[in-house]
């Protein structure tokens, strides 16, 4: 699979690649080019920087080919976002800058070691969180217990990251959770050391 941008209306496409992209090499992958190849098996997050494209107004398309020998589903894409510092947004086609609902993502990665990112986001759903809420994210261990406080602050709507270094963990399943206003979340991550 590829992620193309095209800042001339779509008469030619630059092939872009972030974290998880991969040289292609073969007949279904352009030679040298960025490409996203092979299995993973839950949603992942992946970034890709287009400050080359700033002041630009550009198309972004998703391509994917395949060969015949793997009957498989391709690619699942959801939850596009274009994330700027410092720089204006004109117009992005169906889309919100601020988020609509509050989502706790799947940490990235999984299992990790010892590092993972987890994304959260929190939205304008009424007056009571038009300026910001307390937001917490706490992560616990297998039996219950907090081993570590993340975030405990007041936060604006918008979407955030938070990266936790795990080196001073065992490995093990532990759980992460978000509480924000009247919302709570929780998910699972594994430590593989």
């Amino acid at each position: 699979g590829q992620v193309l941008i095209s800042s001339n209306s779509g008469n030619t496409w630059l092939p872009v690649g972030g974290e998880l992209s991969v040289n292609g090499s073969g007949q279904f992958q352009p030679t040298g080019k960025p490409v996203y190849s092979g299995r993973v098996i839950e949603w992942t997050t992946e970034e890709i920087d287009l400050t080359n494209f700033l002041g630009k107004e550009i198309l972004i398309k998703f391509e994917l080919n395949s060969d015949v020998a793997v009957e498989m589903d391709g690619w699942y894409i959801d939850d596009i976002e274009i994330l700027t510092y410092g720089y204006g947004v004109t117009s992005i086609a169906n889309s919100n800058v601020t988020p609509a609902v509050f989502t706790l993502e799947n940490n990235y990665p999984n299992p990790f070691n010892p590092s993972t990112t987890i994304r959260y986001s929190i939205p304008v759903e009424d007056a009571k969180f038009a300026s910001s809420t307390n937001v917490e994210l706490l992560i616990y261990d297998i039996l219950g217990r907090e081993v570590v406080t993340l975030v405990d602050k007041k936060q604006k709507p918008g979407s955030y990251k938070v990266e936790w270094d795990a080196s001073n963990f065992t490995s093990g399943v532990y759980f992460y959770t978000l509480r924000a206003g009247d919302y709570t979340a929780s998910k699972k991550m594994l430590i593989l050391k």
